[in-house]
């Protein structure tokens, strides 16, 4: 996955992020994404054995364009919205957390919140809102919340 902001094939991206959008939704809830809570455990474990790979989605998120070598690209809501959609489902697993706000989903996410009005629905407003909830139990992600401005949502 941490090639995917070397590529210029935004249809891959596509294609990779609403995968994983699907494959992580409800991984937090008894038999439900990959089937059953064993199978949904291991796919997490697997996910942060990758931790490194959320710096990738974060900057799905929080950029506006795509770069790699030679090429700028307008990043599309059908790249970024998946990818935020994904973290938003990994906020839930409370080992994960500390990962993603290493990586920096706090800024990314106050910053779309704030700038909700051009793309976001308001099923994804809520649910990332709800997604920021959860960082308020860890102290380190409720100071960067606050410093950000996120408390305000």
């Amino acid at each position: 996955m941490g090639e995917l902001i070397n590529t210029s094939d935004t249809d891959l991206i596509k294609i990779i992020v609403k995968t994983l959008a699907v494959l992580t939704e409800d991984t937090h809830k008894v038999n439900r994404a990959c089937g059953t809570k064993e199978a949904n455990d291991k796919l997490v474990q697997q996910i942060e054995e990758n931790s490194d790979d959320f710096k990738t989605l974060v900057q799905l998120v929080d950029g506006d364009s795509i770069r790699a070598p030679g090429i700028s690209k307008k990043l599309s809501r059908h790249i970024w919205i998946p990818a935020m959609t994904i973290l938003v489902n990994l906020s839930y697993h409370t080992k994960l957390r500390p990962k993603l706000g290493t990586a920096g989903l706090i800024p990314a996410f106050v910053n779309r919140l704030q700038n909700h009005e051009t793309n976001m629905s308001y099923k994804q407003f809520i649910q990332s809102l709800n997604a920021l909830c959860l960082y308020c139990n860890e102290s380190v992600n409720r100071l960067k919340l606050r410093e950000l401005g996120g408390l305000q949502f």
